[in-house]
């Protein structure tokens, strides 16, 4: 039972209540986490989302293409890069019949 409740709180919960408050994606909490654990073992575990945000805002200063794309991968490691209303959804949307 300890387990489950364990892999409960930190797969599912913490990561979603760590993504709100820090403006990261709950995907990569759990892997800066399980990176950051892997890297430095429990410090790195303990300090794995404050190094992920520290990261995070300091490519957001950087003005480079790179850079740029790495710091939408923080927000939404699952998306394109693109935004949703730019990208065709149907043939009518590229002008085919």
């Amino acid at each position: 039972m300890p387990f489950l409740v364990h892999q409960l709180l930190g797969n599912l919960i913490e990561p979603k209540l760590m993504a709100k408050g820090l403006d990261l994606h709950p995907l990569t909490v759990v892997v800066a986490l399980t990176f950051w654990g892997t890297v430095w073992n429990l410090s790195g575990a303990v300090l794995s989302v404050p190094i992920t945000c520290a990261i995070r805002l300091w490519l957001e200063e950087i003005n480079h293409p790179y850079a740029k794309s790495v710091h939408r991968f923080f927000g939404a490691p699952l998306s394109s890069g693109g935004t949703v209303e730019s990208e065709p959804t149907s043939s009518c949307d590229l002008g085919l019949p």
